[in-house]
């Protein structure tokens, strides 16, 4: 695709206004129309994207706020909101990057098209092309091959040491990073998984697709007790605890657990959106009475030894192609980068089912769903 045939103008989601605690609506991410400003020539070393596939992560939210400390820098205001995803390259100044391939990258931002500086991307975050001859559904690389899947066996495996013979307990156990996590624990030969999730739907899926054992349904008014009895059964409490809300259910879950155990604590998104009225951990003495370890982590290559993070994204591509971990995927029910804003509303609701995805592009096609009709 010529510069000439890429449109004149594009739409873009902006943070127009810091939320402080309030929800996240049109008012503070609203959609605009900028001019789609390419270089002529084109720099070199970059390339012109395609939005296909945003990701939408929990991780958005606290970022939107300059007065909380956080790995990532702020969101300026009145600018792209950063944003990872799926596209194709339309223009190239790159020899490893031609017009045509599919790439994955951190440095989008929720848009439709993207002028990308390569090198730059390369180390601040994720930009790679995806190799359809691996066998692995496009759709994955946001997935088990992205932060989501990283999130889970970093923190499983480097952080809370998982072992044969462990007692797993996951928070967050029918999003994406959960779910991962409770096919990871089972393959590496954990005794017994449980996970926490609201409804009985998503029990369901936990239990029956997933593999855990058993669950909790945060949503039952007894929830709190049902965790924290979990450390009366003669088995013992659990070893493992992978936090991915924090709150209420981090403070049970530190009752749950057993003398020594580990805890990796991976997001905390029950406070995220302005909406909990927990005050604090009541029983965070419990961390030294039991001598618990408990961990909070990023997964970004920055943060972790070359090898190690590396090997993770090996080990989670090898799972991946052979089908022994699948990410559930859940479609923002419009197509746009104009609803970028609803579904992220809709993240923070809980109404996904499964890892949240919005179309962009709406000539992406989903392989794996096509060939389903074959």
């Amino acid at each position: 695709m010529s510069s000439s045939t890429l449109p004149t103008s594009q739409k873009q989601v902006h943070l127009l206004q810091r939320p402080g605690m309030k929800p996240i609506d049109s008012s503070i991410l609203g959609v605009v129309s900028s001019p789609l400003n390419v270089p002529t020539p084109l720099p070199a070393k970059h390339v012109v994207v395609k939005v296909q596939l945003l990701s939408l992560d929990p991780s958005m939210r606290p970022s939107m706020n300059p007065d909380r400390k956080s790995y990532r820098p702020p969101q300026p205001l009145n600018e792209t909101m950063w944003a990872g995803g799926i596209g194709v390259v339309v223009k190239s100044s790159h020899d490893d990057f031609k017009e045509g391939d599919k790439v994955l990258s951190g440095s989008l931002g929720a848009q439709e098209y993207a002028v990308v500086d390569v090198e730059q991307a390369q180390k601040t975050g994720y930009f790679s092309k995806i190799d359809a001859s691996r066998g692995i559904d496009e759709k994955e690389y946001l997935g088990a091959l992205w932060g989501t899947g990283l999130a889970a066996y970093l923190g499983l495996v480097e952080v809370a040491k998982v072992q044969k013979g462990d007692r797993v307990l996951v928070s967050g156990a029918a999003g994406a990073t959960g779910g991962l996590v409770i096919q990871i624990a089972k393959l590496m030969g954990a005794a017994e998984v449980i996970g926490i999730a609201g409804g009985p739907e998503k029990q369901k899926y936990v239990t029956e697709t997933l593999g855990a054992d058993s669950c909790i349904d945060y949503r039952d008014s007894g929830y709190y007790k049902q965790i924290t009895s979990l450390s009366d059964r003669p088995e013992g409490g659990m070893t493992v605890y992978f936090d991915n809300v924090g709150g209420e259910t981090l403070d049970a879950a530190l009752q749950a657990m057993a003398a020594g155990g580990r805890i990796a604590c991976c997001g905390a998104i029950s406070g995220y959106n302005g909406s909990s009225t927990f005050t604090g951990l009541k029983y965070s003495h419990l961390i030294v009475g039991r001598r618990l370890s408990l961990q909070g982590y990023i997964a970004f290559p920055s943060f972790w030894p070359k090898e190690t993070f590396q090997g993770a994204i090996g080990q989670l591509a090898t799972w991946a192609a052979q089908k022994k971990i699948h990410t559930r995927f859940h479609f923002h029910d419009k197509v746009g980068v104009e609803n970028f804003t609803d579904a992220l509303v809709g993240l923070f609701a809980g109404k996904n089912q499964g890892k949240m995805l919005l179309k962009v592009d709406s000539e992406w096609k989903d392989a794996e769903k096509e060939s389903s009709r074959l």
